[in-house]
Protein backbone atom coordinates (compact mmCIF):
# COMPACT_ATOMS: atom_id res chain seq x y z
CA UNK A 1 0.00 0.00 0.00
CA UNK A 2 1.48 3.34 -1.08
CA UNK A 3 -1.25 5.81 -0.14
CA UNK A 4 -3.99 5.94 2.48
CA UNK A 5 -6.57 6.22 -0.31
CA UNK A 6 -5.60 2.77 -1.57
CA UNK A 7 -7.03 1.05 1.55
CA UNK A 8 -10.59 -0.03 0.78
CA UNK A 9 -12.93 -0.80 3.70
CA UNK A 10 -15.97 -1.81 1.68
CA UNK A 11 -17.50 -1.66 -1.77
CA UNK A 12 -21.16 -0.91 -2.45
CA UNK A 13 -22.54 -0.06 -5.88
CA UNK A 14 -18.99 0.44 -7.16
CA UNK A 15 -18.41 3.22 -4.62
CA UNK A 16 -15.20 3.03 -2.66
CA UNK A 17 -15.32 3.68 1.07
CA UNK A 18 -11.81 4.65 2.08
CA UNK A 19 -10.12 5.19 5.38
CA UNK A 20 -9.80 8.86 4.55
CA UNK A 21 -13.57 9.17 4.47
CA UNK A 22 -13.78 8.29 8.15
CA UNK A 23 -13.83 11.28 10.50
CA UNK A 24 -10.70 11.57 12.61
CA UNK A 25 -12.88 11.30 15.72
CA UNK A 26 -14.06 7.85 14.59
CA UNK A 27 -10.51 6.70 13.92
CA UNK A 28 -9.40 7.84 17.36
CA UNK A 29 -12.35 6.04 18.91
CA UNK A 30 -11.22 2.84 17.22
CA UNK A 31 -7.61 3.32 18.29
CA UNK A 32 -8.66 4.04 21.88
CA UNK A 33 -10.88 0.97 21.98
CA UNK A 34 -7.95 -1.16 20.87
CA UNK A 35 -5.95 -0.01 23.90
CA UNK A 36 -8.51 -1.21 26.47
CA UNK A 37 -6.75 -4.20 27.94
CA UNK A 38 -9.75 -5.35 29.97
CA UNK A 39 -11.74 -5.84 26.76
CA UNK A 40 -8.83 -7.00 24.68
CA UNK A 41 -8.23 -10.44 23.24
CA UNK A 42 -4.79 -10.54 24.82
CA UNK A 43 -6.42 -11.85 27.99
CA UNK A 44 -6.89 -15.07 26.05
CA UNK A 45 -3.89 -14.64 23.77
CA UNK A 46 -0.58 -13.96 25.54
CA UNK A 47 1.04 -13.19 22.18
CA UNK A 48 -1.20 -10.21 21.53
CA UNK A 49 0.60 -6.95 22.21
CA UNK A 50 -1.39 -3.70 22.41
CA UNK A 51 1.72 -1.56 22.05
CA UNK A 52 2.74 -3.35 18.87
CA UNK A 53 -0.77 -2.84 17.48
CA UNK A 54 -0.56 0.89 18.07
CA UNK A 55 2.92 1.10 16.58
CA UNK A 56 1.95 -0.85 13.46
CA UNK A 57 -1.24 1.19 13.10
CA UNK A 58 0.84 4.37 13.08
CA UNK A 59 2.74 3.01 10.06
CA UNK A 60 -0.29 2.22 7.88
CA UNK A 61 -0.66 5.64 6.25
CA UNK A 62 -0.09 9.33 6.83
CA UNK A 63 -3.60 9.90 8.16
CA UNK A 64 -3.31 7.16 10.76
CA UNK A 65 0.18 8.24 11.75
CA UNK A 66 -0.80 11.86 12.22
CA UNK A 67 -3.88 10.83 14.19
CA UNK A 68 -1.96 8.51 16.51
CA UNK A 69 1.07 10.74 17.04
CA UNK A 70 -1.25 13.60 17.86
CA UNK A 71 -3.11 11.56 20.50
CA UNK A 72 -1.11 11.19 23.73
CA UNK A 73 -4.13 9.45 25.32
CA UNK A 74 -3.56 6.39 23.13
CA UNK A 75 0.07 5.98 24.20
CA UNK A 76 -0.73 6.75 27.84
CA UNK A 77 -2.83 3.59 27.97
CA UNK A 78 0.00 1.35 26.83
CA UNK A 79 2.40 1.49 29.76
CA UNK A 80 2.68 -2.24 30.27
CA UNK A 81 5.85 -2.98 32.22
CA UNK A 82 6.61 -6.10 30.21
CA UNK A 83 6.36 -4.29 26.88
CA UNK A 84 8.60 -1.40 27.94
CA UNK A 85 11.12 -3.58 29.70
CA UNK A 86 11.84 -5.40 26.44
CA UNK A 87 12.02 -2.24 24.34
CA UNK A 88 15.27 -0.56 23.32
CA UNK A 89 16.21 2.54 25.28
CA UNK A 90 15.67 4.79 22.23
CA UNK A 91 12.22 3.35 21.54
CA UNK A 92 11.28 3.57 25.22
CA UNK A 93 12.22 7.27 25.32
CA UNK A 94 10.23 7.86 22.14
CA UNK A 95 7.18 6.24 23.70
CA UNK A 96 7.43 8.35 26.84
CA UNK A 97 7.67 11.48 24.69
CA UNK A 98 4.40 10.50 22.98
CA UNK A 99 2.60 10.18 26.32
CA UNK A 100 2.89 13.88 27.11
CA UNK A 101 0.55 14.84 29.95
CA UNK A 102 -2.05 12.16 29.20
CA UNK A 103 -3.70 9.94 31.79
CA UNK A 104 -1.76 6.69 32.32
CA UNK A 105 -2.70 3.03 32.47
CA UNK A 106 0.15 1.13 34.16
CA UNK A 107 -0.10 -2.65 34.02
CA UNK A 108 2.09 -5.73 34.27
CA UNK A 109 4.42 -7.60 36.59
CA UNK A 110 6.81 -5.91 39.00
CA UNK A 111 10.11 -7.77 39.14
CA UNK A 112 13.79 -7.00 39.61
CA UNK A 113 14.00 -5.83 36.00
CA UNK A 114 10.74 -3.85 35.83
CA UNK A 115 10.70 -2.22 39.30
CA UNK A 116 13.13 0.60 38.32
CA UNK A 117 10.97 1.40 35.29
CA UNK A 118 7.80 1.50 37.39
CA UNK A 119 9.46 3.70 39.98
CA UNK A 120 10.74 6.17 37.39
CA UNK A 121 7.24 6.55 35.92
CA UNK A 122 5.59 7.02 39.32
CA UNK A 123 8.16 9.66 40.33
CA UNK A 124 7.31 11.78 37.31
CA UNK A 125 3.68 10.92 36.61
CA UNK A 126 1.86 9.68 39.75
CA UNK A 127 -0.65 12.53 39.43
CA UNK A 128 -1.56 11.24 35.96
CA UNK A 129 -2.12 7.57 36.85
CA UNK A 130 -5.68 6.56 35.97
CA UNK A 131 -5.34 2.77 36.20
CA UNK A 132 -2.72 0.89 38.21
CA UNK A 133 -2.97 -2.87 37.73
CA UNK A 134 0.22 -4.61 38.85
CA UNK A 135 1.30 -7.97 40.20
CA UNK A 136 4.40 -8.04 42.34
CA UNK A 137 6.57 -11.13 42.12
CA UNK A 138 7.64 -12.11 45.63
CA UNK A 139 8.59 -8.92 47.51
CA UNK A 140 10.35 -7.21 44.64
CA UNK A 141 9.04 -3.71 44.99
CA UNK A 142 12.25 -2.05 46.13
CA UNK A 143 14.77 -0.81 43.64
CA UNK A 144 18.10 0.92 44.19
CA UNK A 145 17.95 0.18 47.89
CA UNK A 146 15.78 2.98 49.24
CA UNK A 147 13.28 3.45 46.45
CA UNK A 148 9.90 1.94 47.23
CA UNK A 149 6.51 1.90 45.58
CA UNK A 150 4.46 1.89 48.76
CA UNK A 151 4.96 5.62 49.61
CA UNK A 152 3.25 6.61 46.36
CA UNK A 153 0.03 5.08 47.64
CA UNK A 154 -0.02 7.59 50.46
CA UNK A 155 0.06 10.55 48.07
CA UNK A 156 -3.00 12.29 46.69
CA UNK A 157 -4.33 10.54 43.59
CA UNK A 158 -6.45 13.07 41.67
CA UNK A 159 -6.69 10.97 38.47
CA UNK A 160 -6.80 7.43 39.88
CA UNK A 161 -9.94 5.49 38.89
CA UNK A 162 -8.91 1.86 39.33
CA UNK A 163 -6.21 0.16 41.38
CA UNK A 164 -5.55 -3.58 41.44
CA UNK A 165 -2.66 -4.90 43.54
CA UNK A 166 -1.83 -8.58 43.61
CA UNK A 167 0.82 -10.27 45.79
CA UNK A 168 1.80 -6.77 46.86
CA UNK A 169 4.49 -6.95 49.53
CA UNK A 170 6.76 -4.19 50.68
CA UNK A 171 9.30 -3.51 53.37
CA UNK A 172 11.21 -0.62 54.83
CA UNK A 173 7.95 1.08 55.82
CA UNK A 174 5.76 0.30 58.86
CA UNK A 175 3.40 -2.56 58.09
CA UNK A 176 -0.19 -1.24 58.01
CA UNK A 177 -1.38 -3.85 60.51
CA UNK A 178 1.26 -2.63 62.96
CA UNK A 179 0.06 0.98 62.89
CA UNK A 180 -3.18 2.53 64.06
CA UNK A 181 -4.15 3.83 60.65
CA UNK A 182 -2.80 4.38 57.17
CA UNK A 183 -3.97 7.34 55.11
CA UNK A 184 -4.09 5.94 51.58
CA UNK A 185 -3.94 8.60 48.86
CA UNK A 186 -3.72 11.16 51.67
CA UNK A 187 -7.49 10.77 51.78
CA UNK A 188 -7.88 12.26 48.29
CA UNK A 189 -8.88 10.08 45.33
CA UNK A 190 -12.15 11.62 44.09
CA UNK A 191 -12.34 9.57 40.87
CA UNK A 192 -11.53 6.19 42.38
CA UNK A 193 -14.16 3.57 41.56
CA UNK A 194 -12.35 0.21 41.84
CA UNK A 195 -10.08 -0.74 44.73
CA UNK A 196 -8.76 -4.29 44.58
CA UNK A 197 -6.14 -5.53 47.03
CA UNK A 198 -5.73 -9.30 46.66
CA UNK A 199 -2.72 -9.51 48.94
CA UNK A 200 -3.94 -8.33 52.33
CA UNK A 201 -0.82 -6.17 52.61
CA UNK A 202 -2.61 -2.85 52.72
CA UNK A 203 -4.80 -1.52 55.51
CA UNK A 204 -6.45 1.88 55.65
CA UNK A 205 -8.88 3.98 57.59
CA UNK A 206 -12.40 2.56 57.47
CA UNK A 207 -13.89 6.03 56.98
CA UNK A 208 -11.52 7.27 54.28
CA UNK A 209 -13.28 9.89 52.10
CA UNK A 210 -12.56 8.09 48.82
CA UNK A 211 -14.59 5.07 49.97
CA UNK A 212 -17.77 7.08 49.41
CA UNK A 213 -17.46 6.85 45.61
CA UNK A 214 -16.25 3.25 45.28
CA UNK A 215 -18.17 0.93 42.96
CA UNK A 216 -16.04 -2.21 43.34
CA UNK A 217 -14.08 -3.43 46.37
CA UNK A 218 -11.86 -6.50 46.69
CA UNK A 219 -10.26 -7.27 50.05
CA UNK A 220 -8.12 -10.04 51.48
CA UNK A 221 -9.14 -9.87 55.12
CA UNK A 222 -6.94 -10.92 58.02
CA UNK A 223 -8.13 -11.90 61.49
CA UNK A 224 -9.12 -8.36 62.52
CA UNK A 225 -12.30 -8.79 60.52
CA UNK A 226 -14.85 -6.55 62.29
CA UNK A 227 -12.65 -3.48 61.96
CA UNK A 228 -11.96 -4.23 58.31
CA UNK A 229 -15.58 -4.92 57.43
CA UNK A 230 -16.70 -1.66 59.01
CA UNK A 231 -15.36 -0.21 55.75
CA UNK A 232 -18.74 -1.13 54.26
CA UNK A 233 -20.37 1.57 56.36
CA UNK A 234 -18.55 4.12 54.19
CA UNK A 235 -19.35 2.70 50.73
CA UNK A 236 -22.92 3.80 49.82
CA UNK A 237 -22.22 3.54 46.07
CA UNK A 238 -20.80 0.01 46.23
CA UNK A 239 -21.91 -2.32 43.46
CA UNK A 240 -19.51 -5.24 43.84
CA UNK A 241 -17.77 -6.81 46.84
CA UNK A 242 -15.22 -9.63 46.73
CA UNK A 243 -13.86 -10.56 50.16
CA UNK A 244 -11.62 -13.42 51.23
CA UNK A 245 -11.34 -14.16 54.95
CA UNK A 246 -8.18 -15.78 56.24
CA UNK A 247 -6.80 -16.72 59.62
CA UNK A 248 -7.98 -19.50 61.90
CA UNK A 249 -8.78 -17.05 64.69
CA UNK A 250 -11.89 -16.06 62.79
CA UNK A 251 -13.48 -19.39 63.74
CA UNK A 252 -13.72 -18.24 67.35
CA UNK A 253 -14.52 -14.61 66.75
CA UNK A 254 -17.56 -13.28 68.58
CA UNK A 255 -20.29 -12.05 66.31
CA UNK A 256 -20.47 -8.27 66.13
CA UNK A 257 -23.32 -6.17 64.81
CA UNK A 258 -21.81 -4.12 62.00
CA UNK A 259 -24.92 -2.03 61.31
CA UNK A 260 -24.12 -1.58 57.62
CA UNK A 261 -26.54 0.82 55.88
CA UNK A 262 -28.48 -0.42 52.81
CA UNK A 263 -26.33 -0.65 49.70
CA UNK A 264 -28.85 0.58 47.15
CA UNK A 265 -26.67 -0.17 44.10
CA UNK A 266 -25.36 -3.57 45.15
CA UNK A 267 -25.39 -6.31 42.46
CA UNK A 268 -22.38 -8.61 42.95
CA UNK A 269 -21.19 -10.51 46.05
CA UNK A 270 -18.26 -12.93 46.16
CA UNK A 271 -17.12 -14.33 49.52
CA UNK A 272 -14.59 -17.01 50.43
CA UNK A 273 -13.79 -18.00 53.99
CA UNK A 274 -14.67 -19.97 57.09
CA UNK A 275 -18.31 -20.33 58.27
CA UNK A 276 -18.02 -17.61 60.92
CA UNK A 277 -16.62 -15.10 58.42
CA UNK A 278 -19.32 -15.92 55.87
CA UNK A 279 -22.12 -15.76 58.40
CA UNK A 280 -20.98 -12.42 59.76
CA UNK A 281 -20.90 -10.79 56.33
CA UNK A 282 -24.03 -12.47 54.92
CA UNK A 283 -26.01 -11.46 57.98
CA UNK A 284 -24.65 -7.94 58.15
CA UNK A 285 -25.07 -6.78 54.55
CA UNK A 286 -28.70 -5.74 54.15
CA UNK A 287 -30.81 -6.59 51.12
CA UNK A 288 -32.97 -3.53 50.41
CA UNK A 289 -36.32 -4.16 48.72
CA UNK A 290 -35.56 -1.63 46.00
CA UNK A 291 -32.21 -2.54 44.49
CA UNK A 292 -30.64 -3.67 41.20
CA UNK A 293 -30.77 -7.34 40.26
CA UNK A 294 -28.24 -9.49 42.14
CA UNK A 295 -26.25 -10.51 39.07
CA UNK A 296 -23.53 -12.52 40.75
CA UNK A 297 -23.44 -14.54 43.97
CA UNK A 298 -20.35 -16.64 44.74
CA UNK A 299 -19.91 -18.18 48.20
CA UNK A 300 -16.91 -20.39 48.96
CA UNK A 301 -16.56 -22.05 52.35
CA UNK A 302 -13.54 -23.77 53.86
CA UNK A 303 -13.19 -25.37 57.29
CA UNK A 304 -10.23 -25.70 59.62
CA UNK A 305 -10.19 -29.37 60.51
CA UNK A 306 -9.66 -28.88 64.24
CA UNK A 307 -12.74 -26.67 64.56
CA UNK A 308 -16.02 -28.07 65.87
CA UNK A 309 -18.75 -25.61 64.97
CA UNK A 310 -21.73 -25.39 67.31
CA UNK A 311 -25.18 -26.15 65.82
CA UNK A 312 -26.34 -22.55 66.29
CA UNK A 313 -23.48 -21.33 64.10
CA UNK A 314 -24.48 -23.68 61.30
CA UNK A 315 -28.12 -22.66 61.59
CA UNK A 316 -27.20 -19.00 61.35
CA UNK A 317 -25.05 -19.76 58.34
CA UNK A 318 -27.90 -21.67 56.64
CA UNK A 319 -30.37 -18.85 57.20
CA UNK A 320 -27.87 -16.25 55.97
CA UNK A 321 -27.07 -18.26 52.83
CA UNK A 322 -30.74 -18.96 52.14
CA UNK A 323 -31.49 -15.25 52.21
CA UNK A 324 -28.93 -14.47 49.52
CA UNK A 325 -29.58 -17.53 47.36
CA UNK A 326 -33.29 -16.77 47.38
CA UNK A 327 -32.60 -13.15 46.44
CA UNK A 328 -30.53 -14.32 43.48
CA UNK A 329 -33.23 -16.77 42.39
CA UNK A 330 -35.88 -14.03 42.69
CA UNK A 331 -33.90 -11.91 40.25
CA UNK A 332 -32.80 -14.78 37.99
CA UNK A 333 -35.13 -17.80 38.32
CA UNK A 334 -32.87 -20.83 37.77
CA UNK A 335 -33.12 -22.58 34.43
CA UNK A 336 -30.51 -25.17 35.31
CA UNK A 337 -28.27 -26.00 38.26
CA UNK A 338 -25.12 -28.14 38.14
CA UNK A 339 -23.47 -30.00 41.00
CA UNK A 340 -19.94 -31.26 40.41
CA UNK A 341 -17.10 -32.59 42.52
CA UNK A 342 -13.46 -31.92 41.79
CA UNK A 343 -10.65 -33.66 43.64
CA UNK A 344 -6.88 -33.25 43.65
CA UNK A 345 -4.77 -35.24 46.10
CA UNK A 346 -6.41 -34.70 49.50
CA UNK A 347 -8.38 -31.60 48.55
CA UNK A 348 -11.93 -31.96 47.29
CA UNK A 349 -14.22 -29.20 46.10
CA UNK A 350 -17.96 -29.39 45.63
CA UNK A 351 -19.32 -26.72 43.29
CA UNK A 352 -22.95 -25.77 42.79
CA UNK A 353 -23.71 -23.30 40.02
CA UNK A 354 -26.28 -22.18 37.49
CA UNK A 355 -26.35 -22.06 33.70
CA UNK A 356 -25.67 -18.31 33.49
CA UNK A 357 -22.58 -18.58 35.77
CA UNK A 358 -23.96 -15.96 38.12
CA UNK A 359 -24.34 -18.38 41.03
CA UNK A 360 -21.51 -20.45 42.48
CA UNK A 361 -21.44 -22.17 45.84
CA UNK A 362 -18.11 -23.85 46.50
CA UNK A 363 -17.25 -26.05 49.47
CA UNK A 364 -13.66 -27.13 50.14
CA UNK A 365 -13.33 -30.32 52.26
CA UNK A 366 -15.93 -33.03 51.81
CA UNK A 367 -16.48 -33.22 55.57
CA UNK A 368 -17.71 -29.65 55.71
CA UNK A 369 -21.00 -29.33 57.66
CA UNK A 370 -22.12 -26.75 55.10
CA UNK A 371 -22.92 -29.60 52.69
CA UNK A 372 -25.70 -31.38 54.62
CA UNK A 373 -26.91 -27.97 55.74
CA UNK A 374 -27.62 -27.07 52.10
CA UNK A 375 -29.70 -30.22 51.88
CA UNK A 376 -32.26 -28.64 54.20
CA UNK A 377 -32.33 -25.37 52.27
CA UNK A 378 -35.58 -24.18 50.73
CA UNK A 379 -33.79 -21.98 48.18
CA UNK A 380 -33.43 -24.81 45.63
CA UNK A 381 -37.06 -25.95 45.75
CA UNK A 382 -37.90 -24.24 42.44
CA UNK A 383 -35.05 -25.81 40.44
CA UNK A 384 -36.39 -28.01 37.61
CA UNK A 385 -33.23 -28.93 35.67
CA UNK A 386 -30.20 -30.46 37.39
CA UNK A 387 -26.83 -31.64 36.03
CA UNK A 388 -24.62 -33.85 38.23
CA UNK A 389 -21.00 -34.91 37.86
CA UNK A 390 -20.34 -37.34 40.75
CA UNK A 391 -16.92 -37.77 42.35
CA UNK A 392 -15.08 -39.70 45.10
CA UNK A 393 -17.04 -38.08 47.96
CA UNK A 394 -20.47 -38.70 46.44
CA UNK A 395 -21.84 -40.62 49.44
CA UNK A 396 -21.29 -37.61 51.68
CA UNK A 397 -22.82 -34.87 49.55
CA UNK A 398 -25.54 -36.79 47.71
CA UNK A 399 -28.14 -36.13 50.46
CA UNK A 400 -28.05 -32.42 49.64
CA UNK A 401 -29.93 -33.38 46.47
CA UNK A 402 -33.00 -33.63 48.68
CA UNK A 403 -33.22 -29.86 48.31
CA UNK A 404 -33.90 -30.30 44.57
CA UNK A 405 -37.28 -32.00 44.99
CA UNK A 406 -38.86 -30.19 41.99
CA UNK A 407 -36.36 -31.45 39.40
CA UNK A 408 -38.05 -32.80 36.27
CA UNK A 409 -34.92 -33.23 34.11
CA UNK A 410 -31.67 -34.79 35.32
CA UNK A 411 -28.39 -34.90 33.36
CA UNK A 412 -25.66 -37.27 34.55
CA UNK A 413 -22.04 -36.88 33.44
CA UNK A 414 -18.84 -38.77 34.09
CA UNK A 415 -18.02 -42.45 34.24
CA UNK A 416 -17.07 -45.21 36.61
CA UNK A 417 -18.40 -46.69 39.82
CA UNK A 418 -19.44 -43.33 41.31
CA UNK A 419 -21.98 -42.81 38.55
CA UNK A 420 -23.38 -46.26 39.30
CA UNK A 421 -23.46 -45.41 43.01
CA UNK A 422 -25.40 -42.23 42.25
CA UNK A 423 -28.40 -44.17 40.98
CA UNK A 424 -28.29 -46.48 43.99
CA UNK A 425 -28.50 -43.43 46.25
CA UNK A 426 -31.30 -41.88 44.18
CA UNK A 427 -33.33 -45.07 44.61
CA UNK A 428 -32.53 -45.46 48.31
CA UNK A 429 -33.44 -41.88 49.22
CA UNK A 430 -36.15 -41.55 46.57
CA UNK A 431 -34.57 -38.36 45.27
CA UNK A 432 -36.17 -36.28 42.53
CA UNK A 433 -39.77 -37.51 42.96
CA UNK A 434 -40.95 -35.32 40.04
CA UNK A 435 -38.27 -36.56 37.62
CA UNK A 436 -39.53 -37.18 34.08
CA UNK A 437 -36.46 -36.90 31.80
CA UNK A 438 -33.01 -38.45 32.17
CA UNK A 439 -30.15 -37.19 30.00
CA UNK A 440 -27.45 -39.88 29.65
CA UNK A 441 -24.08 -38.18 29.15
CA UNK A 442 -21.98 -40.93 30.73
CA UNK A 443 -18.97 -42.18 28.77
CA UNK A 444 -19.53 -45.62 27.26
CA UNK A 445 -22.38 -48.07 27.85
CA UNK A 446 -20.91 -50.24 30.61
CA UNK A 447 -23.19 -48.69 33.20
CA UNK A 448 -26.33 -48.87 31.09
CA UNK A 449 -27.71 -51.94 32.94
CA UNK A 450 -27.75 -49.80 36.11
CA UNK A 451 -29.88 -47.22 34.26
CA UNK A 452 -32.29 -49.94 33.21
CA UNK A 453 -32.70 -51.06 36.80
CA UNK A 454 -33.28 -47.45 37.86
CA UNK A 455 -35.91 -46.85 35.16
CA UNK A 456 -37.70 -50.11 35.92
CA UNK A 457 -37.69 -49.35 39.64
CA UNK A 458 -39.22 -45.90 39.12
CA UNK A 459 -41.94 -47.40 36.94
CA UNK A 460 -42.68 -50.11 39.55
CA UNK A 461 -43.30 -47.56 42.33
CA UNK A 462 -45.62 -45.43 40.20
CA UNK A 463 -43.14 -42.68 39.33
CA UNK A 464 -42.11 -43.55 35.77
CA UNK A 465 -39.92 -41.41 33.53
CA UNK A 466 -41.22 -40.27 30.16
CA UNK A 467 -37.94 -39.74 28.27
CA UNK A 468 -34.43 -41.17 28.16
CA UNK A 469 -32.11 -38.94 26.12
CA UNK A 470 -28.82 -39.89 24.48
CA UNK A 471 -26.17 -38.05 22.54
CA UNK A 472 -26.73 -38.60 18.81
CA UNK A 473 -23.65 -40.86 18.60
CA UNK A 474 -25.02 -43.08 21.39
CA UNK A 475 -28.67 -43.40 20.40
CA UNK A 476 -28.10 -46.71 18.57
CA UNK A 477 -25.69 -48.23 21.10
CA UNK A 478 -28.15 -49.99 23.47
CA UNK A 479 -28.31 -53.70 22.65
CA UNK A 480 -31.48 -55.40 21.40
CA UNK A 481 -31.98 -56.98 24.82
CA UNK A 482 -31.72 -53.57 26.48
CA UNK A 483 -34.16 -52.06 23.99
CA UNK A 484 -36.68 -54.82 24.70
CA UNK A 485 -36.59 -53.94 28.39
CA UNK A 486 -36.92 -50.23 27.62
CA UNK A 487 -39.99 -50.86 25.43
CA UNK A 488 -41.71 -52.60 28.34
CA UNK A 489 -41.63 -49.37 30.38
CA UNK A 490 -44.96 -47.78 29.55
CA UNK A 491 -44.72 -44.22 28.22
CA UNK A 492 -40.92 -44.12 27.98
CA UNK A 493 -39.49 -42.54 24.82
CA UNK A 494 -35.87 -42.67 23.62
CA UNK A 495 -34.60 -39.39 22.16
CA UNK A 496 -31.37 -38.06 20.68
CA UNK A 497 -30.38 -34.61 21.97
CA UNK A 498 -27.53 -32.32 20.88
Amino acid sequence: MQHGTDLVLSKNNNTLCTVESLPVEVLLKIFMHNTEFMRNTELNDPLHNRLHDARHSSQVCRLWRESLLGSPSVWGRLLDLGYYNKARVEWREELFSRVGNALLWITGYVSVSTAPLLYSVLVKKWQNVQILDITCLLNLVVCNGDREIWPFLTREAPSLESINLQHFYYYGQPHPHESSSVMLFNGFAPRLRDFHDSSGSIDFESNAPWLATLHSLRLYMKPAIPGTMSILKSTPQLRSLHATGVGEDTEFMDYIELDIPPLMHFECLELIGCPTFLTLLLESIPLPSKRPALRRLHIGSCLHRHCDLPPETLQRMRRACDKWIQAYFDDFPPQSIHVSEHGQQHIHKLIIGDSRAGLQLMVVDSGHPFIPMLGTSSAFSAVTHLRIHPGPQLAFWAPLCKAFHSVIELSVEGSGAKTEELFDIVNQLFLFPSLRTLQWDVEGMDLFPKILIFLEHRASIGSPLSALCFKPVDIDRPSDAHRDRLHKIVGLVLRATP
